[in-house]
């Protein structure tokens, strides 16, 4: 980057998600390579960093359902959502691949059912693929050597016993956050929009606030969560507590943060600062803490 010149350019990437980067490489999730016309995959692919190469190595099975219930208008699929690398406790790295495998009638999906395959990505081996309790919103979050994932339920999962730790189920749909300190941070989206906070340990409900239903990302610094939306918003990890609630300005061309925001810690003993945007604008604030 420092004189922009281009390293590489990778043609025909048809990205059905979004790059994650581990160690010298990245992943992403694109149609396989090797589709036939009786069953549509999205595989799991990763790229050298400083090439660009890149190679399929993960397809998800389309082996979910029975062959009798399979017709010669009904159309089998399984696709890559979501590729998480972790390194376990035992030091050894892994990729959790979420993947959901369906039937396809004449028009329309007739049936979902979501899947997390364990992969050991030092010995290039599948350890397992599981069945999930529900579809995730959003990518799961892993946390010493437990996944975190909320959709209409909320649930934990020990990657490596595939014991479901504990399983809440709600009527809403949320994504899961953030985990940290033992608190995992949910927002639950749709009408009357809330963030949640749930114990790792328990799946018992810490605390609630109002929010505004939006996918941008929360950041953490120094026990602060701040999440932008409708408005910039910063809580307490572990009382939630509301610092603020900060609006846009309806007299310019900006009147939200939907933009997401990003924190940067401060230096010697001074607060840091959040930088919140909308559309071409950029805020800069003082951090709470």
């Amino acid at each position: 980057m420092d004189n922009g010149e281009q390293l590489y350019l990778v043609p025909d990437i048809s990205i059905d998600g979004s790059f994650v980067h581990f160690q010298d490489k990245f992943f992403f999730p694109m149609p396989s390579e090797k589709n036939q016309s009786n069953y549509i995959v999205n595989s799991a692919y990763e790229a050298d960093i400083q090439t660009g190469q890149y190679n399929e190595f993960y397809m998800p099975p389309v082996t979910a359902y029975d062959a009798d219930t399979i017709s010669d208008d009904t159309t089998m699929g399984a696709e890559v959502k979501d590729i998480v690398p972790f390194t376990a406790s035992n030091e050894t790295n892994y990729l959790v691949i979420v993947y959901f495998a369906y039937l396809k009638g004449p028009v329309y999906i007739t049936d979902y059912m979501h899947f997390a395959t364990l992969y050991n990505y030092d010995t290039k081996e599948v350890i397992y693929e599981h069945q999930l309790p529900q579809e995730p919103l959003g990518p799961p979050i892993i946390v010493n050597d437990k996944l975190y994932a909320a959709g209409y339920n909320l649930y934990c999962i020990d990657l490596f016993t595939k014991e479901i730790l504990w399983n809440k189920t709600t009527n809403l749909r949320h994504g899961v956050k953030l985990v940290e300190d033992s608190i995992m941070v949910v927002i639950r989206t749709g009408i009357g929009p809330e963030v949640i906070a749930y114990d790792t340990e328990t799946g018992m409900e810490l605390w609630r606030q109002d929010a505004t239903d939006n996918n941008t990302e929360f950041q953490l610094l120094n026990g602060v969560v701040y999440y932008s939306g409708t408005y910039l918003y910063a809580f307490d990890l572990y009382t939630g507590e509301m610092y603020c609630r900060i609006e846009g300005d309806e007299t310019r061309d900006y009147v939200n943060f939907n933009g997401g925001c990003s924190v940067i810690p401060g230096k010697n003993g001074e607060k840091g600062r959040i930088i919140a945007s909308y559309r071409s604008y950029t805020f800069c604030y003082e951090a709470v803490k």
